[in-house]
């Protein structure tokens, strides 16, 4: 299991981050100090932390057809890149989304990334899932 550090009502800071933002990811044996826990909301998941990791980077637009002058122009990266959106829910893969933003003509060389463990499906133009 892991252990989400989260931003909560005492550390949201308007056009900076928002609450659930993920600030950090640590074992489920760490102790966070007595400041940590009156300031920030902790969540523990499912997954290891290698495994946090893991969906996390999986969550996020794969940019690798992209050069780097249309990563600069059209990527969107807030300082959070994640975001837990369901406290009640254990499993990362569930609880947890990408801000990261690509916009402009880059976003239609963005690719899908297959969910983990999961066959990969081909997506039709127009057909949502």
């Amino acid at each position: 299991m892991a252990q989400l550090l989260l931003i909560s009502d005492m550390t949201y800071r308007e056009g900076i981050n928002e609450i659930g933002d993920i600030v950090g990811v640590f074992d489920d044996d760490h102790v966070f100090s007595p400041a940590e826990i009156d300031s920030f909301t902790i969540k523990q998941v499912d997954e290891s932390v290698e495994d946090v990791y893991a969906e996390l980077d999986n969550k996020s637009p794969d940019t690798s057809a992209l050069t780097q002058e249309q990563i600069q122009r059209d990527v969107i990266r807030p300082k959070y890149a994640n975001q837990v959106t369901d406290l009640e829910v254990t499993s990362i893969a569930d609880c947890a989304s990408c801000k990261i933003a690509v916009v402009g003509e880059s976003a239609a060389l963005v690719k899908v990334k297959p969910v983990l463990g999961k066959t990969p499906v081909e997506k039709s133009p127009g057909v949502s899932p």
